[in-house]
């Protein structure tokens, strides 16, 4: 099941729309200045987050998972380097 409210099933539904449809996903760590608020909300609205931090300087630390597509997107949208994305540990 897919909450909307809470986001809850959205990652496990993405990775089945990827095998499905043979997307690639991508899965990280994306650490965010306090500047990029929209950035934070898009991956948000789209159920992309599945943990975030916040440091003492109010930078956001996001673990995502969506489709490398999308996130090609949003990442060239927001102007950030391609190296922006952390491999989880």
């Amino acid at each position: 099941w897919v909450s909307a409210r809470t986001g809850a099933g959205i990652p496990a539904l993405l990775d089945l729309l990827a095998r499905h449809f043979a997307w690639e996903i991508v899965h990280g760590w994306l650490d965010l200045p306090p500047t990029a608020g929209r950035l934070r909300a898009q991956l948000f609205s789209q159920g992309a987050v599945l943990k975030e931090q916040v440091d003492e300087h109010g930078a956001w630390h996001l673990e995502i998972q969506l489709p490398r597509r999308r996130y090609e997107e949003l990442r060239h949208h927001a102007g950030l380097p391609e190296d922006a994305l952390r491999a989880t540990a």
